[in-house]
């Protein structure tokens, strides 16, 4: 069974979702990312973002998603230094293995929303060379797909 979060927030399409995250990849990272809202980001002191972190007592990721999914989204992070770290050389073969690895990223998105459903907001870097965050337009919706670009 699934663990729930007690607190709600609004998504950009004005619904209720229990959280946010995003797939993308780091060095020793997992590929996904809790997305905090905003009354943890705004929290103006240590003290009361605690506080505010503890009442929201965001589940595990290990309770929320499969064995599997958590491991092909490990490894497909991993798979990222190679193409975007210190070392990555800038050729047509790795332009066209970073495609090939965001398409991956946004395929491993989609899954995460499935496994999550319609009560989570699932972003993902939908970018090749830079960010783009994108918005996962799930099967049970009909709003247009959103994007995020803020960062360049």
């Amino acid at each position: 069974m699934r663990a729930r979060s007690s607190v709600a927030a609004v998504g950009p399409y004005g619904r209720e979702v229990e959280g946010r995250v995003l797939i993308d990849s780091d060095l020793g990272a997992r590929g996904i990312w809790r997305i905090a809202p905003a009354a943890e980001t705004n929290a103006p002191d240590v003290a009361t973002w605690r506080a505010i972190r503890a009442a929201n007592n965001p589940p595990a990721f290990e309770s929320l998603l499969s064995a599997s999914l958590l491991a092909d989204l490990q490894s497909w992070n991993d798979n990222g230094d190679p193409l975007y770290g210190g070392r990555a050389v800038d050729s047509d073969e790795t332009r066209a293995a970073r495609q090939r690895y965001r398409l991956e990223g946004k395929h491993l998105a989609e899954r995460v929303q499935d496994e999550l459903g319609p009560r989570w907001e699932v972003l993902y870097n939908g970018g090749v060379d830079g960010w783009a965050w994108t918005f996962v337009l799930p099967y049970w919706t009909t709003e247009p797909s959103d994007s995020l670009s803020e960062f360049g």
